[in-house]
């Protein structure tokens, strides 16, 4: 809530969630603001940083640590 002399303001969003993943969803279908690719046996993905820190320990850890590093050969089949 927010006051500013003498009134007051409440901003609310309805639908937050369902809103949020229709949200990223669009965002990923347009390939708006993709700001990873991820890349195994010769294909490419666009991806979001965020949604896949969300969904993976293992991606959070390795955006924290790799920030702009290339990992070339890395198998990650036993960390997912």
């Amino acid at each position: 809530m927010v006051e500013t002399e003498g009134e007051q303001f409440s901003l609310r969003w309805n639908n937050f969630h369902s809103n949020l993943t229709a949200g990223f969803h669009a965002l990923l279908q347009g390939e708006d603001l993709v700001d990873v690719t991820l890349a195994a046996a010769g294909q490419f993905v666009q991806a979001h940083k965020i949604v896949l820190s969300v969904c993976s320990p293992y991606f959070k850890e390795l955006f924290k640590v790799s920030m702009g590093k290339y990992l070339k050969g890395t198998d990650v089949s036993d960390k997912m």
